[in-house]
């Protein structure tokens, strides 16, 4: 994780946004992500 965040300030990106399942909330946050609630609806 830490090269991809490295890799990103280096290419100028300070943001980004994934999608990801919510038992892997606690994964992201070590790193410093800030976790949103969402939804999403399939029709």
């Amino acid at each position: 994780m830490a090269m991809a965040i490295d890799k990103l300030k280096k290419n100028n990106i300070y943001a980004i946004s994934i999608l990801f399942d919510e038992m892997l909330s606690d994964f992201y946050k070590k790193f410093g992500f800030f976790v949103m609630c969402g939804g999403q609806i399939i029709c």
